[in-house]
C-alpha cells in the first residue's frame, strides 16, 4: 500500500515528474521563498503523515524512496546539500537502560508535521505509537519520536513539559548516536526505513536554486 494522500497532476509541472502517489519536493516551478518539504529541514518521521487507517499497526514496516532529479549546489551554509538520518535503534541501544526501562512503558501522540502549526494551544495528535517500538521484519526495539510536536501520553495538559521532555530525549539520542549525512547527486535514489530511522533535509536558497526530489513511500500493509 502507497504511503500517504495521492496527488493531481500539476499543469504547471512536467508530467515526466508526475505520478498519483509520487510527491514532488523543492521548487519544481521555479525559484520562491517557500519550497515544498520545507518543513521537512526539522528532525522527523515520514510514518507520521501517513493516513489513519482501519487494522493498520502503527508499526508498520513504512519505506520511503527518494530521487533526486535536480540538486542545488549548495545549502544555506555553503556546505554540499545534504539529508541527514539518524538510526534510531542505535539511538536506543545507547541509552541507559534505566532510562530503556522507563521508556518502554510510555507512548506518545503524534501528528503529521504540516498539521501542527497551532499558536498557543495543545491540539489532541491523532495517532498513538509506543516510544520503543520492535521492528516487524529484524526483531531489534528502536525509538520512534516522529516530529517536535509529539506528546507523551499523561501530558496532554503540559505543552511545555511535553515538549522539554520530547527535546532532552531527541537531544540525548543524537549526542549518542552518529549522523549519516548524504550528499546529494542527480540521480541520486535513497530508500529508508521509517519506523526506526529519523531525518532531516538540510535548508537551501530556493529563491537561488533549484531543487527537485521525488518521493515516494510503501507500507506494508500485510497486516490488514
Amino acid at each position: 500500500m502507497f504511503g500517504g494522500k495521492s496527488f493531481t497532476l500539476d499543469p504547471d509541472i512536467s508530467p515526466d515528474l508526475q505520478s498519483r502517489y509520487v510527491a514532488i519536493l523543492g521548487n519544481p516551478k521555479g525559484f520562491t521563498s517557500e519550497p515544498v518539504g520545507k518543513i521537512a529541514w526539522q528532525w522527523h518521521n515520514d510514518k507520521d503523515g501517513v493516513p489513519r487507517t482501519e487494522g493498520l499497526e502503527m508499526n508498520a514496516l513504512y519505506v520511503v524512496m527518494l530521487y533526486g532529479v535536480e540538486i542545488p549546489p549548495e545549502g544555506i551554509d555553503g556546505q554540499p546539500h545534504t539529508t541527514e538520518f539518524l538510526d534510531m535503534i542505535e539511538g536506543y541501544n545507547n541509552l541507559d537502560r534505566s532510562h530503556q526501562q522507563q521508556l518502554e512503558q510510555m507512548s506518545m501522540y503524534h501528528t503529521p508535521p504540516v498539521f501542527s502549526k497551532q499558536p498557543s494551544e495543545v491540539v489532541l495528535p491523532k495517532k498513538v505509537h509506543p516510544i520503543v517500538s520492535t521492528h516487524r521484519v529484524t526483531v531489534k526495539k528502536g525509538l520512534y519520536l516522529g516530529f517536535h510536536t509529539a506528546i507523551p501520553v499523561g501530558m496532554e495538559d503540559k505543552p511545555e513539559t511535553a515538549k522539554l521532555f520530547w527535546q532532552e530525549l531527541f537531544q540525548t539520542a543524537c549526542t549518542r548516536t552518529p549522523v549519516y549525512s548524504h550528499v546529494w547527486h542527480p540521480g541520486d535514489i535513497l530508500f529508508w526505513d521509517n519506523s526506526q530511522v529519523m531525518h532531516r533535509g538540510t535548508p537551501y536558497d530556493a529563491s537561488k536554486y533549484k531543487r527537485i526530489a521525488l518521493r515516494l513511500g510503501v507500507v506494508d500493509n500485510s497486516c490488514l
